[in-house]
């Protein structure tokens, strides 16, 4: 079933057409000592609100993560940050989607284990149990302008990756990873320590694409 999405063009909208930000995707991970089974699980290991999980933050430009070389809709990927491979660890995803051109539009997320993709706060694709690799795919209709995007996904042992990629749908052409973000959320004053802190370190380490 296509689902219809509408969006709103800001002040923001500007900075995509002047390509400012090379790494808009917010990225929170934890890592976890107990297996995840669900959606909810992964949101409250999130939460954390006992304090009892390693939590750091990097910042993105694709979602397209593995450390075993499975690929999805699109050859080649991005190593898990160190971090979190442990195989045991789950990750929110969060910014604005940059929508050029209002259409229907084929989304792709491809996973081990679960996930939930939300757009403008509504749930429009998930899969909430653990699975090997496996696409996920649903058709949908994108206003122009700038729609929030929120994607929760976790690993349970085993592969890991994840990957969101489109197409527009009466198009020819593969899909190709999504890439037109605009940050969404800045940290929250405590978190921020952590942020710089975790950059800083991705930095130090590196990460290659792989092919």
């Amino acid at each position: 079933m296509k689902k219809i999405i509408s969006g709103f063009i800001g002040a923001s909208a500007l900075l995509v057409a002047a390509n400012v930000q090379a790494t808009p995707i917010n990225a929170h991970w934890v890592n976890l000592d107990s297996s995840l089974w669900t959606i909810a699980q992964a949101e409250e290991a999130l939460k954390d609100t006992n304090g009892q999980y390693d939590h750091f933050y990097t910042q993105e430009s694709v979602i397209d993560f593995s450390q075993n070389g499975y690929t999805g809709n699109v050859s080649g990927y991005l190593d898990t940050p160190i971090d979190v491979a442990n195989n045991l660890w789950a990750v929110q995803f969060t910014a604005d989607l940059n929508v050029a051109t209002a259409s229907d539009y084929d989304l792709f997320v491809f996973t081990d284990d679960g996930f939930d993709l939300r757009i403008d706060g509504s749930s429009v694709m998930s899969f909430n149990a653990n699975r090997a690799p496996r696409t996920s795919s649903e058709t949908i209709y994108l206003s122009e302008g700038l729609h929030s995007f929120e994607l929760i996904h976790w690993e349970n042992y085993g592969v890991e990756a994840v990957e969101w990629s489109w197409k527009p749908t009466h198009s020819s052409q593969a899909p190709t990873l999504v890439s037109d973000f605009e940050p969404s959320a800045i940290p929250e004053p405590k978190t921020m320590i952590l942020f710089g802190a975790g950059i800083a370190g991705l930095a130090a380490v590196g990460r290659k694409k792989r092919k």
